[in-house]
């Protein structure tokens, strides 16, 4: 318990008597260096308590010393030898009325605050003051205890004993107590509490507040009565027929048992009249009167009168000569109305938006050279039914792009610094590529350790030649180091696994790129929904450190896909896998397809980090059993994967694949090269793979590529039945487009195959194509050349595919996306050419989502120019379920 206590016959009567209050001025008093008892090394706190008693005194208005004068007449004097009769030798040489002098005693944590306050003219006895605290922390508090002391004793001021609030039913005493100075142990001030009155009673909470003060023994007891005002119990809403009362209630800024205040009226009538102009009902009048429901409590009935919908149905552009109206509305998210309004709510006006389109415009004329263009602020007329918008514009004259130059810090060749900017390679001038180029040196700058550089744009306009110079400022500031990489939000994930994934370590310079760089690869992982990266001071100036927080998803898998089709009739697939496995980063998996005619078992693990390094090692055993059309493929074995980077974003795998193969149920009238392959055969093989792959994400890409070049040989010095080697390059892009999250996707496949032994290659090991990742619309495996006795399928030596999409947002926020695409490709024999000209195609749209059930993607596929056995086009489907 902390304890004020005065110590042995103190009568500050005297001292009042001899000095008159403080607050007048007259008290005038020196503060000494206090003296330090403890075992600890507090010799700091010397002149930290004299500083901090002196602050507490003056500012209750005693006339304190200064406290570099204290120490001139303390030259060569130690604290500790300081009494009473040098006290008073100290003040008369100071020329103060009284002298402060003390000691902190520190045992343990506790903490014990001993001062004396001595009478310079010896009119009165010394005051003895003590306080006990716990801990250091509370030694400030304990110094102001000491100086309220000295205060109510010299003025001779009553102390305010308790502080109590009455009337309150529904507003917590605590919170009208936060507004209120006055607090227990204080003086008692008429002045201070008027203040209070003042505060409480704009809190806005209250019809009436009063002061009424008691005395008692311990000093004056304040009370402050409320008189609460009445709460809005009920709310009802009548004559809103387009909106529903749950909508309005929503809008009103308020909720149940909300203080009736005119002012919050007020705002709710503007909220509500916002929501009907937001839906396009600008003649919406609201009110509201309010009648008592019981004590203090309230109904509010508010009346609206909607009147007709309102769309826009002119804007039109005063001033403009360079862009017709036509163009500049194009630049506009506000538009027009037209006969689908009533169903997009085209041409209902939004005010927020139309401010955005103000900005959206004078972004339009700086990206078209008019340096000096202004767009005024919108005018909405209403006429008759509709309403018009009038927007003035001052186009100025279109400038060109004059001298290019850099200035300033620095660190590279101005040549290597211009190459890094687009805007000395454009005719006019466009803001927009002068944004880009800043960005484009801050990176630049960034990625040298100058994490907080400046580049400033200054521009220099040529009136004569309608030419403008621009000069980037560079100023590089200091080169920063990283100093703590810290991790956050990986519940599951080990830090190691994230770590490694980082271009940045402790004591690197800083680097933009690299930064992004680490953003890329952890969410590729695809272990974290989001990665936030935050910078902040490190200790000392060139340091920095980096949180990165990570937020979790779940990384197990149950997928469950079904679907129909004309290849595989009903089929399903059952796949158990988890992605991160014990936070290590592993991967197993067990999959299980079972269809109509294609069935498949297959066991995976993956470690992607074998002995901590980045080397991917792997293996598969599987079983599938594929009822072809004329045959039925029953297929063993298991493969042992790894894989490398050996440079920059290129990583080199290899693989070796042992399989046996049962061909059984061969069609009578089959092709006679099917009808050989009946009975058993082995195959053992390596493949080597290059890959590149930079996309930024494994689903719903938006930027980025994917490359690899494959190569294969099977059988020779290798064994097996089988012979033949298979070279593949496969290459698709992901590129962002002008329009906003709209992403072009193009992707093309090429591929042969020689066989190194006569009837070493045999027809299921040929290439074909046709379904959901190749060429949609037509059947699977369904593009083929074909025996030419039978009209069988048997596969091809040659293919090439051809994939375009375009991929666009349906409903963004919750990540469903659309998509259109084109396919063509084809497959030729070992003694055919590549035909470009004769490739099948086709078009067609779906959706993709990752949704709650995981990945989902629905597509059809329609075959142009189909021949007479391709259908006409078909479905295709996949989905999973994560947990």
């Amino acid at each position: 318990m902390n304890v004020v206590r005065k110590l042995t016959g103190v009568s500050l009567v005297l001292l009042i008597l001899a000095a008159g209050p403080l607050e007048a001025g007259a008290a005038r008093i020196a503060v000494l260096p206090f003296v330090i008892h403890s075992q600890e090394d507090l010799g700091y706190l010397v002149e930290g308590i004299q500083d901090m008693m002196a602050t507490q005194l003056q500012q209750r208005g005693a006339a304190v010393s200064a406290l570099a004068e204290v120490a001139k007449v303390m030259a060569g004097k130690r604290p500790a030898a300081i009494d009473e009769q040098r006290a008073r030798e100290l003040g008369r040489t100071l020329g103060v009325d009284y002298v402060m002098f003390g000691s902190l005693t520190k045992v343990g944590r506790s903490i014990s605050l001993d001062a004396r306050l001595v009478d310079v003219k010896g009119l009165g006895k010394t005051a003895s003051f003590s306080v006990q605290e716990e801990g250091l922390d509370n030694l400030a508090a304990g110094v102001e205890k000491i100086a309220r002391e000295i205060e109510s004793g010299q003025t001779g001021a009553e102390r305010v004993a308790r502080v109590l609030i009455e009337g309150n039913k529904r507003i917590e005493a605590d919170a009208i107590k936060r507004v209120i100075q006055t607090q227990p142990g204080d003086s008692f001030s008429e002045t201070k509490l008027s203040e209070d009155l003042k505060r409480v009673f704009g809190m806005n909470f209250f019809d009436d507040v009063k002061v009424d003060v008691d005395d008692s023994p311990e000093g004056k007891i304040v009370k402050f009565i409320v008189d609460e005002k009445p709460a809005i119990a009920q709310v009802d809403f009548s004559g809103n027929r387009m909106l529903e009362s749950e909508t309005l209630m929503g809008a009103l800024g308020y909720s149940l048992y909300a203080i009736m205040d005119p002012q919050r009226m007020a705002d709710s009538i503007e909220n509500l009249k916002k929501l009907y102009r937001e839906k396009g009902y600008y003649k919406a009048q609201i009110t509201y009167e309010s009648e008592p429901v019981g004590p203090k409590t309230v109904a509010v009935k508010y009346k609206v009168e909607e009147g007709s919908r309102m769309y826009v149905d002119r804007i039109d552009f005063l001033g403009n000569e360079a862009f017709s109206d036509r163009k500049l509305r194009k630049q506009m998210q506000t538009s027009t109305k037209n006969f689908l309004s009533w169903l997009t709510d085209s041409g209902i006006l939004n005010q927020e938006v139309l401010k955005e389109d103000v900005t959206r415009l004078m972004a339009w004329y700086l990206n078209n050279g008019y340096l000096r263009a202004r767009v005024g602020e919108p005018q909405v007329n209403v006429e008759g039914d509709d309403l018009v918008i009038t927007i003035s514009v001052m186009e100025g004259p279109q400038y060109k792009v004059g001298k290019v130059g850099v200035t300033g810090d620095l660190i590279a060749p101005e040549e290597t610094l211009l190459s890094k900017i687009k805007i000395n390679r454009q005719k006019i001038y466009i803001g927009e590529v002068v944004r880009k180029d800043v960005l484009a040196l801050r990176d630049f700058y960034a990625d040298h350790g100058y994490a907080y550089n400046d580049i400033n744009p200054k521009l220099t306009e040529h009136e004569d030649t309608k030419t403008v110079d621009i000069v980037y400022a560079i100023e590089k500031k200091k080169q920063v180091t990283f100093e703590r990489i810290v991790i956050a939000g990986n519940d599951k994930t080990k830090d190691k696994v994230i770590r490694r994934e980082l271009k940045v370590v402790e004591g690197d310079l800083f680097s933009a790129t690299n930064m992004r760089q680490s953003k890329t690869n952890l969410l590729r992982l695809g272990y974290f929904d989001d990665v936030q990266m935050t910078t902040s001071d490190g200790s000392v100036d060139n340091t920095m450190n980096l949180k990165i927080d990570v937020k979790e998803r779940p990384t197990g898998a149950f997928s469950i896909g079904a679907g129909y089709s004309s290849y595989n009739q009903v089929f399903g697939t059952i796949r158990v896998n988890q992605n991160n496995l014990f936070g290590t980063g592993r991967r197993l998996s067990l999959e299980a397809s079972l269809g109509g005619r294609y069935d498949e078992y297959m066991l995976s693990y993956t470690d992607p980090w074998l002995f901590d390094i980045p080397l991917t090692a792997g293996f598969d055993v599987f079983y599938t059993k594929d009822k072809w059309d004329l045959f039925t493929k029953n297929t063993s074995g298991f493969a042992l994967r790894a894989g490398y980077p050996v440079f920059e974003e290129f990583r080199l795998s290899g693989r070796y694949l042992y399989q046996n193969v049962e061909i059984t149920d061969i069609d009578a009238y089959a092709a006679s090269v099917i009808k050989a392959l009946m009975g058993k055969a082995t195959s053992s093989g390596i493949g080597v793979q290059l890959r590149r792959d930079t996309r930024n994400r494994m689903f719903n890409t938006t930027e980025g590529s994917d490359n690899s070049i494959n190569v294969g040989y099977t059988g020779g010095p290798l064994g097996g039945d089988l012979h033949y080697s298979e070279y593949v390059l496969d290459s698709g892009w992901f590129i962002p487009t002008f329009l906003e999250d709209v992403t072009l996707f193009v992707r093309g496949k090429i591929g042969y195959m020689v066989e190194n032994k006569k009837d070493g290659l045999p027809v299921y090991q040929k290439f074909y194509l046709g379904g959901l990742n190749s060429v949609r619309g037509y059947k699977v495996w369904s593009i083929s050349p074909t025996d030419p006795a039978t009209g069988d399928t048997v596969g091809g030596e040659k293919m090439a595919q051809f994939n375009v999409e375009l991929i666009f947002p349906l409903i963004k926020e919750s990540g469903l996306m659309g998509v259109v695409f084109f396919d063509q490709g084809n497959v030729w024999r070992e003694s055919e050419d590549y035909d470009f000209g004769d490739m099948r195609r086709s078009y067609g749209a779906g959706i993709r989502y990752y949704s709650p059930l995981g990945p989902l993607r629905l597509e059809y596929g329609r075959v142009i120019n189909p021949r007479k056995t391709d259908p006409e086009g078909q479905w295709e489907f996949s989905v999973g379920t994560f947990f």
